[in-house]
């Protein structure tokens, strides 16, 4: 990793501090708190995240990480380096939260027995693993969250995240979305930004509760790009999906073109006299499976197939209706900023 892409670590001043009474720098800010469960009597290090200290083993950290290894290099040839109980003190920029998960995963390399990791954990092994180059935990990370956000139509569920890979929890779809932004990971956006859409819109402007009663909200460029989404796929319905509905699309060989052409009628009603719901651009057939046993038989094997070449172009085309490029450029180390501005966004909705 180059020096360019290494985490601001910084440590604090010891010129003009005094020295507490346990031999550790006095500084002004929040009440330190010593973490119960990574705070180690022999550790070798304080890693200090926000007001929470971790003492821990250099040689754990720096087996792992070439960042914290750097670090630990660096902090041996310094004069000025401030010690609590014996051991130098490294602060970091990442939150208490992150990093307590970060390096309890260093030293346990698993989750609690019989559990799913939690998104909270998850995001804490995306973001610090490729902060501090621990590729093992960035690519299990991103391992997880590509098998619940997928980029092919086979893997993908249409009604909502099957959560396999990690346990389901309030508002995250939307921390999903907002990591994906953040980290440029454009491979799970179109999928994650399809499971949002089929949300309420008073969930879409006001957020999603997390179970520690903060609200997990939507950036507002991203939630303009995924309305334009919405309106665009929800305009594909009818000419794309649901073709095979429309008054005179039966199959050549329909043995009863009336009735069928009537019971297409009906479910044309069914689908758009209210609210259409956007879940049906991907839905297969078996959502429609009692109106389609009253076509006849050849009517009922065209829909199936009209459906699912409609399901195909809808899914090719998903990044380009939330402003992505294309799911070869998603799918990329490098695939650029994201959201796309409103002009551009307009054109790929079109």
């Amino acid at each position: 990793m180059s020096a360019e892409e290494q985490p601001p670590l910084k440590r604090p001043r010891t010129s003009d501090d005094s020295e507490g009474p346990s031999g550790s720098t006095e500084q002004s800010g929040p009440e330190l708190v010593r973490s119960e469960e990574l705070w180690f009597e022999d550790g070798s290090v304080i890693i200090q995240a926000e007001s929470t200290q971790f003492r821990v083993h250099k040689t754990i950290l720096a087996r792992s990480s070439s960042i914290f290894r750097d670090i630990f290099e660096i902090g041996e040839q310094s004069a000025s380096e401030a010690v609590v109980d014996g051991c130098p003190v490294v602060h970091v920029s990442d939150s208490a939260v992150e990093m307590h998960h970060f390096l309890l995963l260093l030293y346990d390399q698993k989750y609690a027995p019989g559990k799913l990791p939690t998104l909270t954990q998850i995001m804490a092994m995306l973001r610090l693993g490729r902060k501090y180059d621990v590729d093992f935990l960035y690519q299990e990370a991103l391992r997880r969250l590509q098998f619940e956000f997928p980029s092919t139509l086979a893997a993908f569920n249409p009604g909502q995240p099957v959560y396999k890979q990690f346990s389901w929890q309030p508002g995250a779809l939307f921390d999903v979305v907002t990591l994906a932004q953040e980290m440029r990971i454009h491979s799970i956006l179109p999928a994650a930004l399809f499971y949002c859409a089929a949300l309420p819109l008073k969930a879409l402007f006001s957020g999603l509760a997390r179970e520690d009663a903060t609200i997990a909200t939507i950036p507002a460029e991203v939630l303009q790009t995924l309305l334009i989404g919405l309106d665009a796929l929800l305009g594909s319905l009818g000419h794309i999906s649901l073709k095979w509905i429309r008054g005179n699309a039966g199959s050549p060989l329909c043995d009863s073109p009336q009735s069928c052409k009537n019971w297409r009628v009906t479910l044309l009603e069914i689908v758009f006299k209210v609210k259409p719901d956007v879940r049906l651009c991907l839905a297969d057939t078996r959502g429609f499976d009692a109106i389609l046993g009253f076509l006849c038989r050849s009517c009922r094997k065209h829909a199936r197939s009209e459906h699912q070449i409609g399901r195909g172009e809808i899914w090719q085309s998903l990044p380009q209706f939330f402003g992505l490029e294309s799911w070869d450029r998603a799918l990329s180390p490098d695939p650029g900023p994201w959201p796309m501005d409103s002009h551009d966004l307009a054109t790929c909705a079109e």
